[in-house]
């Protein structure tokens, strides 16, 4: 495994008590394998991946064991993240306009990158950064390469993205709702490129989304959280057509229907998430779970094994 991620916390400080971002994950991530990481939105999809990267707000703290090939960092100083970040381990974030810096050209955002971890001089950086503008399909590299990000469309700035995290060849790529600005036609280039370029550099890859179409088509194994805690996990097959958690269920349930079905009405999870201040003793998801047991208000539930490779935190595997 490349990454492997055991009883992750993070907490932050805020003026109304400690918040409970992301309780107990865990998860590993194997070379050339796609793991998805879905939940609504507050579930602490982003938070878990910003703890590993070392990039939590200032208020915000980590703890438990994240393994990048075999050695801890999480909480390393600084200093020895920073030759990790961009280098082993690359993210691309959800919205490119702000994470471009607009006042510089993409070919100077990009050949800095190289300079920097590769010690690469520029006339080298610049051919290495137009190569991979062109790896990821921008028409005209050289013209794109001495463009500024708001003379890009979306969708090709989120291209100059990704090159710009796989300038270094990292190990471990993490996109962070890598497509949720783009429309649809682009959102498909874009995540076939990620597929493309995946196959090619055998790169392990995060993706952390909402959508579970998006989860389908791209991921090959799974894991749902909520309330910052791990509900399932397991292969995109077993977690799609045998679903075992009801918060799983649901979300599934809530997709748009296809084929014969396409006109069937949208069901609704009940309900909002917990407050993240004052999670439940039980599981996060009792107070929106039709399914629900008497323990399930004062237990945690473990993860129980329900298939290969799948595991379902719910009280309900024991119970049948």
């Amino acid at each position: 495994m490349i990454l492997e991620v055991a009883d992750l916390n993070v907490r932050f400080n805020t003026p109304e008590g400690d918040l409970h971002a992301v309780n107990g994950l865990g998860f590993s991530v194997a070379k050339g394998r796609t793991l998805g990481i879905v939940g609504e939105s507050g579930s602490g999809k982003s938070q878990s991946v910003l703890a590993m990267m070392g990039l939590l707000a200032g208020n915000g703290s980590a703890a438990g064991s994240v393994r990048f090939d075999g050695k801890e960092i999480l909480n390393l100083p600084p200093r020895q993240m920073n030759k990790l970040r961009g280098m082993r381990i690359a993210m691309i974030f959800q919205d490119p306009m702000t994470s471009l810096n607009p006042y510089l050209r993409i070919g100077t955002q990009m050949m800095e990158v190289l300079e920097q971890h590769k010690g690469m001089k520029r006339a080298d950086a610049r051919e290495r950064s137009v190569e991979m503008l062109r790896s990821v399909h921008i028409s005209d590299p050289g013209a794109r390469f001495a463009s500024y990000p708001h003379e890009l469309s979306g969708g090709m700035r989120q291209r100059v993205m990704i090159a710009m995290a796989l300038l270094c060849d990292p190990d471990l790529l993490i996109a962070d709702e890598p497509t949720t600005a783009l429309d649809v036609t682009v959102q498909a280039q874009i995540l076939g490129l990620l597929k493309e370029l995946q196959a090619e550099l055998h790169t392990a890859v995060i993706l952390i989304t909402h959508d579970l179409g998006v989860v389908a088509g791209s991921c090959d194994d799974v894991l749902v959280i909520y309330g910052g805690q791990v509900m399932e996990r397991g292969p995109v097959d077993e977690i799609f057509y045998a679903p075992r958690h009801p918060y799983t269920r649901g979300l599934l349930s809530s997709m748009p229907s296809q084929g014969a079905n396409k006109h069937a009405p949208l069901t609704v999870i009940k309900g909002s998430p917990p407050d993240l201040r004052c999670l439940p003793a039980g599981c996060p998801f009792v107070a929106r779970c039709d399914q629900r047991l008497n323990i399930c208000e004062s237990e945690r539930p473990g993860q129980f094994s329900v298939g290969t490779g799948h595991l379902s935190a719910c009280h309900l595997e024991s119970a049948s």
